[in-house]
């Protein structure tokens, strides 16, 4: 009877840590596009806040390189969205900000990576929090390659 029992629990808890294991996935945070630099200093200071709070997750950040859309007025003072292709380089400048942001906030580097996820039809960033043991996502472009406009990449202009 003692054999039986010990062998039920053995079992029970093999179930529970295979269960437990299988838990363990990496989560999508957030998915954005363009924002201006308040819009995008709020999403990345949120993801700190929620890396901070989970001690043993790492987070990762996949960016897309494509298109974007601005805001502009017409003559008539209407608020458009003009899109505009990317220059190139524009998401390795884009990922620069984000990493002075996160070295700004004093983040541990080594809990953050990003990543270049490839081509997108549109200039996309997406936020991951993967616990400890999971497995880290992985990009998925939706385009070969995109077409890139003459010029360098447009700014985003933060004051610090």
């Amino acid at each position: 009877m003692k054999k039986q029992f010990f062998s039920f629990l053995l079992i029970i808890s093999f179930v529970c840590g295979a269960a437990a294991q299988e838990t363990r996935v990496a989560e999508k945070f957030e998915e954005f596009g363009e924002l201006e630099c308040e819009g995008l200093r709020g999403r990345l200071d949120n993801f700190l806040v929620h890396l901070r709070n989970t001690p043993t997750a790492e987070g990762f950040v996949i960016v897309y390189e494509g298109k974007y859309s601005r805001p502009i007025y017409d003559r008539q003072g209407n608020l458009k969205y003009k899109d505009y292709l990317p220059a190139v380089g524009e998401a390795k400048y884009r990922t620069k900000v984000m990493s002075n942001h996160f070295k700004l906030r004093r983040f541990p580097a080594d809990r953050i990576s990003i990543i270049d996820g490839g081509f997108r039809e549109n200039f996309t960033v997406e936020f991951w929090i993967v616990p400890a043991g999971a497995k880290p996502p992985a990009a998925s472009p939706t385009l070969d390659k995109v077409k890139y406009r003459k010029g360098k990449p447009a700014r985003i202009i933060c004051e610090t």
